[in-house]
């Protein structure tokens, strides 16, 4: 049987003491008859192999990787909870799984022949297996256990007894506690007060976050309707100023095609004015375009182009030419969103809508307008085509007492899949049709059919 070293023998001598004879201390866990947490100066360094890789605890198992390295059982469960079937190793960062893990049961058959010093310095050479015996007889151990504490050492009182008499007689002194009590008291008050403090002011942050973020919300808002106002206002503006009928046209490539029943023209540079179109135009010079059927078709070539330009625009909609819806008659023109409307439809349906303009012929023309009204998206198929149709039996659209006034928007009038699928676009061209139909003699304005989808306008 080995016997112990002499207790005079140099540090040096000794496995696992440094040079300078100093010896590790190594947190005990989950041992049988030692006390948890129980810090060993070991003289024998244990190996690193049976020590735990994360925390450096010596217990009598280990949960062992196959890369070699192991750890306790709480390591090992932050590691690798129940519910994981994989983990990563925060040793070598290799991926672990839960089928390649083992429980290392040797640790404690190898830990038990190191030797240690006494953990409650009564000097005493141990092997860690007659640990919890020398506990039982250690005098130092004994003496601390004999040691009794004041039951108010939480409110700060430091005072140690050797016997119970001594301890009674201390802890019925009130006069010698009450001050020490009436000072914690006015700790934990005040640090209520803080606690208190800090909460108040937490909220109010809180509070102060979401009202700037609503007000940031907002101004973004107001920014962007008047940047949208003062865009429609530059537009109006260009419209009613009339052109130099004696300046030649300048050289431009054709921006949309429209057809008035036979007839086809084409509009050069302006969205706004057309040259005179004979029989079909108004002879106050004013070259507005006047449809007498009340049928206005518009193609509109370059889709993607305009749906790029207008997402990238202050101004988020395209618009038609004006037109008058008979002569005399009123006037109207198309408005599309081509990048779609609000959260719920953009990047999802075409919006359109429906623009009432204030015209030269609404003081003798009836307000509200009763006439039905259809915006039609023609499908350029050869077979079996089927337009999408939105009709107004009864718009009852009052006389506009600013420029113009949006009665009718469609936000979801049709989704982008099917409006750029191959029956209603062609060569990236899409044709809309607009009629404006006359009430019949004696009959009552109808109530509106085939109406999806409608939403007043709120600009």
């Amino acid at each position: 049987m080995e016997s112990d070293p002499p207790m005079n023998s140099s540090p040096s001598e000794a496995t696992g003491a440094d040079a300078s004879g100093s010896n590790v201390k190594i947190r005990l866990v989950a041992l049988s008859g030692i006390p948890e947490d129980t810090e060993m100066p070991f003289i024998d360094m244990p190996p690193a192999s049976i020590l735990c890789a994360q925390c450096s605890c010596l217990g009598p198992s280990l949960w062992r990787f196959p890369c070699g390295h192991g750890f306790c059982a709480p390591c090992f469960e932050r590691t690798m909870p129940s519910e994981a079937d994989k983990t990563i190793c925060p040793i070598d960062q290799q991926s672990i799984s839960r089928m390649t893990v083992f429980q290392d049961s040797s640790i404690q058959e190898l830990a038990f022949p190191l030797r240690s010093l006494c953990p409650h310095e009564c000097g005493e050479t141990i092997r860690l297996c007659t640990l919890p015996v020398h506990l039982q007889y250690c005098d130092k151990l004994q003496d601390k256990l004999a040691i009794k504490r004041c039951f108010l050492r939480g409110m700060g009182c430091t005072y140690e007894a050797n016997n119970e008499e001594e301890l009674t007689a201390h802890e019925t002194d009130l006069k010698l506690h009450r001050g020490m009590i009436s000072l914690k008291v006015q700790e934990l008050n005040h640090v209520d007060v803080l606690r208190n403090q800090v909460n108040e002011a937490l909220a109010s942050l809180v509070e102060a976050t979401q009202n700037q973020r609503d007000l940031t919300n907002r101004i973004a808002l107001l920014e962007g309707r008047l940047e949208e106002m003062q865009t429609e206002r530059r537009e109006q503006t260009r419209s009613s100023s009339l052109p130099d009928v004696m300046a030649p046209p300048p050289a431009a490539q054709p921006t949309f095609s429209l057809q008035l029943g036979p007839m086809s023209i084409t509009t050069f540079g302006s969205e706004h004015h057309l040259p005179s179109l004979g029989a079909t135009s108004t002879s106050r010079g004013a070259q507005e375009l006047i449809c007498p059927d009340g049928i206005f078709q518009w193609k509109l070539s370059q889709f993607s182009r305009a749906k790029f330009k207008e997402r990238h625009s202050p101004k988020k909609y395209t618009s038609s030419p004006s037109f008058y819806a008979g002569n005399p008659g009123y006037h109207f023109k198309l408005r599309l969103h081509l990048n779609g409307i609000g959260s719920a439809g953009r990047g999802k349906y075409l919006g359109v809508g429906i623009v009432l303009l204030k015209g030269q012929f609404d003081a003798s023309l009836p307000f509200p307008i009763h006439n039905p009204i259809t915006v039609t998206l023609i499908d350029q198929s050869s077979k079996c085509p089927e337009n999408v149709e939105y009709r107004l039996g009864d718009p009852s659209i009052n006389r506009p007492k600013s420029d113009y006034v949006v009665p009718y928007i469609w936000h979801e009038f049709i989704s982008f899949e099917d409006l750029e699928g191959p029956r209603f676009m062609v060569n990236d061209t899409i044709i809309f049709r607009i009629q404006v139909s006359p009430i019949q003699n004696g009959q009552q304005p109808a109530q509106a059919q085939g109406q999806a989808a409608l939403y007043p306008s709120l600009g």
